[in-house]
């Protein structure tokens, strides 16, 4: 099993290597839950806020526009600052963006999906660049999205359960690395 100074996670040196393992999936638990908008409850946001619901998916879709912006400068980016740096900033720009998506008109709430997407792009290649040896010692790709993907995809679906507690554990996630 690798070491969590051979993987780059960003904890204390007293802290043992299978709990800096964990952290990082607790790190990528809100990750794959925001998105800005969330299309699962879409009928019930639009009815609360009084929007249509092809505003919210157009928010959905512009979070995962902004994945796909973000794609081809991440390496570079994750290459100029630390991995602390990186995930302290990128988790409280998350935050705080979503808080204000939350409470904004339709316009807004596009715009910042945007960028949550964008910003989600680097921390989910972050995690990838962590964990994938964690699932495949070997490197080798398809063993390691076999693993992968149904935990993406069921963090992605489990927002409807943890909604209110989202950004407890993105707070939590955060102090962990801190």
């Amino acid at each position: 099993m690798m070491t969590a100074q051979q993987l780059d996670i960003p904890v204390r040196r007293w802290v043992p290597d299978w709990l800096a393992i964990v952290s990082v999936f607790i790190i990528m638990l809100p990750i794959t839950m925001i998105n800005g908008t969330y299309t699962g409850s879409m009928v019930e946001v639009s009815n609360t806020l009084g929007m249509y619901t092809e505003e919210i998916t157009l928010g959905y879709y512009a979070a995962a526009a902004g994945m796909a912006v973000a794609y081809p400068i991440v390496p570079k980016i994750l290459n100029a600052f630390s991995s602390k740096s990186l995930l302290l900033v990128d988790l409280t720009l998350q935050f705080l963006l979503s808080w204000v998506c939350a409470r904004s008109g339709p316009d807004i709430m596009v715009l910042l999906s945007f960028v949550i997407g964008f910003l989600k792009g680097f921390i989910m290649l972050w995690v990838i660049q962590r964990i994938k040896l964690v699932f495949s010692p070997t490197d080798v790709r398809s063993e390691f999205y076999a693993y992968f993907y149904p935990l993406v995809f069921g963090g992605g679906n489990c927002q409807w359960w943890s909604r209110p507690c989202l950004h407890i554990i993105m707070i939590g996630s955060t102090c962990i690395i801190s």
